[in-house]
């Protein structure tokens, strides 16, 4: 979008954005993900790429103009339709001009939240946390019988794959440590053995379908360990895949 400055004064906008003619937070109106933010334009001159985060023009001299870029990011739970974004830049009481509202530019767009990764996960039981499941690790969508299989001390392997159903950037996956269990990365070599009594066999690992692409993994728990699992996807062109496994010990 682009600020107008229509006075014949320099001046400088904060910029805002909501859903509604009032501007108020996205996050507040729309729940937990939505997010907007500004960015000056890329190297390109123009929003592809974007260029750094702001949150306010530059000095814009009285009849010039400046582009600004609006990032918006929906998250992946959105339900499907039109979102009304209202951007603001409002310039605070100055010298020049008393009334904070004065040079308040909007711009209205609607956003189509569609599905555009769908997310596969399995699971498979690895009962002396070899890290190979004992020769292959059979995924399954099935729950694990946790009465005579998933016991105490036994670990289970996870896979997650994101299939792009168009193409899209900056992806993320992101899954956490189920509670009553801890990270496992297939060091223990038996069923509820110790971290490191053996070779890392079964390390948090991403792969692409896509020749040529990369990804990696951003952060992990420890062995032993809790918290999120992230890897870093990166760009996907429509059908490409990301396969995201890890695996975890249930609790002693």
């Amino acid at each position: 979008m682009f600020v107008n400055n229509t006075s014949t004064y320099q001046d400088q906008y904060n910029l805002t954005a909501g859903p509604t003619g009032t501007v108020s937070g996205v996050s507040d109106s729309f729940g937990t993900g939505w997010d907007v933010t500004f960015h000056h334009t890329g190297a390109n001159g123009n929003c592809a790429p974007v260029g750094s985060v702001t949150t306010n023009t530059s000095a814009i001299d009285g009849g010039q103009s400046e582009q600004i870029c609006a990032k918006v990011t929906i998250p992946a739970n959105a339900t499907a339709g039109s979102y009304e974004f209202y951007f603001e830049a409002n310039s605070p009481p100055n010298a020049n001009h008393a009334a904070a509202v004065l040079d308040v530019k909007r711009d209205r767009v609607v956003v189509v939240s569609t599905q555009q990764l769908q997310l596969i996960k399995e699971q498979a039981l690895d009962a002396t946390c070899a890290g190979n499941c004992g020769g292959t690790c059979t995924y399954s969508r099935d729950p694990i019988d946790t009465d005579t299989r998933a016991v105490p001390g036994a670990c289970i392997r996870y896979r997650i794959t994101a299939i792009a159903q168009d193409n899209i950037t900056s992806v993320v996956l992101t899954d956490t440590v189920p509670n009553y269990t801890v990270f496992d990365d297939g060091s223990r070599n038996i069923r509820g053995g110790n971290c490191g009594s053996g070779a890392v066999d079964a390390p948090a690992v991403i792969s692409m379908s896509a020749a040529g692409s990369t990804a990696t993994i951003q952060s992990k728990p420890n062995c032993d360990g809790t918290g999120p699992v992230i890897a870093n996807v990166g760009n996907m062109a429509l059908g490409n895949q990301a396969v995201l496994t890890f695996g975890v010990m249930i609790n002693k």
